[in-house]
């Protein structure tokens, strides 16, 4: 399929022809060079003749490096299809670029596909909560993506990430879904959402999970996270105060954790 081959038949540029720029010396996200490499890829027809915008499309890539940006570890392929799917601005945007195209309720995998071909060189695999993820391959890449992409819809960007991972299942035929433990908490404190983080810190399903996957301490993490991002309540700090104190406990005995968390909060 020449979509996937690695050759941009329209335009005659090779995507393997694209290579990661050198390092840049400032780390605060907002170096130049790198500010120059994300509005070529988010305007690529400005930059090379034949490369209309119609390669990707803005809302595309801005919500992919967005996205990825917004995770606390990364995102899978199938996760960052996932969000783009879900999300409003990208579905019309390709449903107007493509208007031939057949309905549907997921991006075709070839739309990510072509992208992350564009966007290689800017991205590492790596292993994280049991799988292997996507993000930035160096932290001043990671802190220009923030910058300029997360930043100016952070909350939206963290709401809908946290709204994918609260739709799967905390355990699957007896087996915790770590990416969602590991990501939620995060993200819906990133998108303050005090109601939400609260109801999933008190999650005995949750906390049961993530104490025997993870450990105590990362509860009480999530717990600090909350106060960190302005998402306290008096129900997170009981739960944090009752994992502190029970975390020798429970850390080696999970089934302990429904005793400890009854006797220490009613």
């Amino acid at each position: 399929d020449d979509v996937c081959s690695g050759h941009d038949v329209r335009s005659g540029h090779s995507r393997r022809d694209i290579v990661a720029p050198a390092l840049p010396r400032r780390r605060d996200g907002r170096d130049p060079q790198l500010r120059r490499e994300f509005r070529r890829l988010v305007h690529p027809g400005a930059h090379h003749a034949g490369r209309g915008d119609d390669e990707h499309g803005p809302a595309l890539v801005s919500s992919a490096l967005g996205y990825l940006a917004a995770a606390r570890n990364g995102l899978t392929e199938d996760e960052i299809l996932d969000v783009l799917s879900s999300d409003p601005e990208v579905v019309e945007d390709q449903r107007r670029r493509s208007p031939l195209s057949p309905e549907f309720d997921r991006l075709p995998p070839v739309v990510w596909s072509r992208l992350h071909a564009d966007l290689a060189p800017y991205l590492a695999e790596r292993a994280a909560d049991g799988t292997t993820v996507m993000g930035f391959f160096h932290r001043a890449v990671a802190e220009a993506a923030d910058h300029r992409f997360l930043e100016p819809s952070r909350e939206q960007r963290h709401s809908l990430l946290a709204d994918r991972f609260a739709s799967r299942p905390t355990v699957v035929d007896g087996v915790p879904d770590r990416r969602k433990l590991s990501e939620l908490p995060y993200l819906l404190a990133g998108s303050e959402r005090t109601a939400d983080l609260e109801a999933l810190l008190t999650d005995f399903e949750f906390l049961d999970a993530k104490n025997r996957t993870m450990g105590p301490q990362s509860i009480v993490d999530d717990c600090a996270r909350a106060e960190r991002s302005g998402c306290w309540t008096g129900a997170i700090d009981e739960v944090q105060e009752a994992m502190r104190l029970s975390s020798s406990i429970v850390g080696e005995d999970g089934d302990q954790l429904a005793a400890q968390l009854t006797a220490r909060l009613l």
